[in-house]
């Protein structure tokens, strides 16, 4: 009998925490900045060089979902070690090629050194979704920890709009905000004055938006399982509140997507329990749109200064994204160097004017090349195949089950960047992903473990 160090046990149970803890405290922004720069004078926030604690707490857990693979594996039957193509071997195979990828691309970036940094990210994505598909724990514990994640920024979005006022914090990762300061994220209007949007924990209110939008489907998806009570109602009414106070339109449409989805779907599985959890978000936003009504005009008509300022500078955002794809069409200009190109296509600007175009698929292509962004729809390709051969639910039901999470992040990705630009947009959206692919699985066991097919 072989001597270990950790029993299986208690390796399941510290990787299970490890993931727990990991899921908990990813909206929080903890980091290390180790090198700033300056453009024009002013900060250049997509040069800027860091480390998020939340790594620390993803890569331990990594470390441990290795040796807890690895010894499935080695303990399986011998007869199941014989390798064999199957639907999860293609994708976990083109999920290594990608990988690869993201590794030798910094060689042909202008910025190395910011390009290791967003390769890092998207191997760390990798990561996150094996952890959450391939992982010890259930599609409902990561459901309840996704969400209970969620609960601490709800409650400061909160504070943060009836205060007007977002305080700083250096070991949470909150950068203070002020509605009269210029540079913060407000509705401005004639009649509305200046109201300063909720950040939560987030550096801005769109990704934190993205971020409810994604806990919430994934919540809401869960609920079918867990036992419902007056908690989840809590929950649920408590993200919609978040959602709404961040004013992000893409959120808005994304949030009401996802409880317009979930309420279909428990009507046609006949799940009739379920209706309440989305019908009660659909009454308080519908109320705080009434009682807000001149913002929410202000922000969906687009008629103030500020507004137009951002409709115009997404279009012009748009069109510098081409011009990027049209010189570099194979292998893009490196992860993370699309402002670092922006800046020789568009000198002089200050550094806060570099922005990332708002339109996540178009910039994967312009830093990724035609050959990462192949080898990346391949690899979603390959899992949304996964999905749908490996659903639950009788008929077309199991695919509307996993739609309910899906669907929700197509406004995000088509109106907003941070899903693909940023770490916490990658990782998150990495989650509910994953979570979707867990739920897709006919039994508890995830499949890719060498199993003959």
């Amino acid at each position: 009998m072989r001597h270990r160090f950790l029993s299986d046990s208690a390796l399941t149970w510290l990787l299970s925490w490890a993931t727990k803890l990991f899921l908990f405290v990813l909206p929080w922004h903890t980091v290390w900045i180790y090198k700033e720069r300056l453009v024009g004078g002013s900060k250049w926030q997509y040069g800027t060089l860091q480390y998020y604690a939340s790594e620390a707490v993803l890569w331990a857990a990594a470390g441990l979902f290795m040796i807890w693979f690895w010894r499935r594996y080695r303990d399986g039957d011998k007869n199941t070690k014989r390798f064999s193509w199957s639907r999860d071997r293609v994708w976990l195979g083109l999920c290594l090629v990608f990988a690869l990828y993201a590794v030798i691309s910094p060689c042909w970036a202008a910025d190395s050194d910011l390009a290791r940094q967003q390769a890092l990210h998207l191997l760390e994505a990798l990561v996150v979704g094996w952890l959450i598909a391939l992982g010890p724990l259930s599609w409902a514990q990561t459901a309840f920890w996704f969400a209970a994640g969620a609960v601490g920024p709800g409650l400061l979005a909160l504070g943060q709009f009836g205060a007007q006022a977002a305080p700083g914090s250096v070991w949470l990762g909150l950068s203070p905000h002020m509605a009269a300061e210029p540079g913060a994220s407000i509705v401005a209007g004639e009649t509305t004055g200046r109201w300063l949007r909720a950040y939560g924990s987030f550096s801005h209110p769109n990704s934190f938006s993205g971020y409810l939008v994604l806990v919430t489907s994934v919540f809401l998806r869960a609920s079918l399982r867990l036992k419902r009570s007056y908690w989840s109602y809590a929950f649920v009414l408590l993200t919609t509140a978040a959602v709404f106070f961040t004013f992000s339109r893409s959120g808005w449409l994304g949030f009401l997507l996802s409880l317009i989805l979930f309420a279909v779907y428990c009507r046609r599985a006949r799940l009739w329990a379920g209706l309440p959890l989305a019908v009660a978000p659909l009454i308080l936003f519908c109320l705080l749109a009434l009682i807000y009504a001149p913002a929410v005009s202000t922000r969906l008509t687009a008629t103030s200064a500020a507004e137009e300022r951002s409709l115009t500078e997404r279009a012009d955002g748009y069109m510098s994204a081409f011009q990027v794809v049209r010189r570099h069409p194979w292998l893009g200009v490196g992860p993370g160097n699309y402002t670092v190109f922006l800046q020789s296509l568009e000198p002089g600007m200050a550094g806060f004017a570099y922005q990332p175009v708002h339109l996540a698929p178009l910039l994967a292509l312009a830093e990724l090349g035609g050959v990462g962004t192949a080898i990346g729809l391949s690899m979603l390709g390959a899992g949304g195949w996964f999905l749908y051969r490996e659903k639950k639910g009788p008929g077309m039901l199991g695919v509307e089950g996993l739609l309910v999470i899906i669907l929700p992040t197509l406004p995000l990705i088509l109106l907003d960047h941070y899903l693909f630009s940023s770490y916490s947009g990658l990782l998150m959206l990495t989650v509910a992903g994953s979570a979707a692919v867990r739920l897709s699985f006919s039994t508890d066991r995830p499949p890719v473990i060498p199993t003959t097919c």
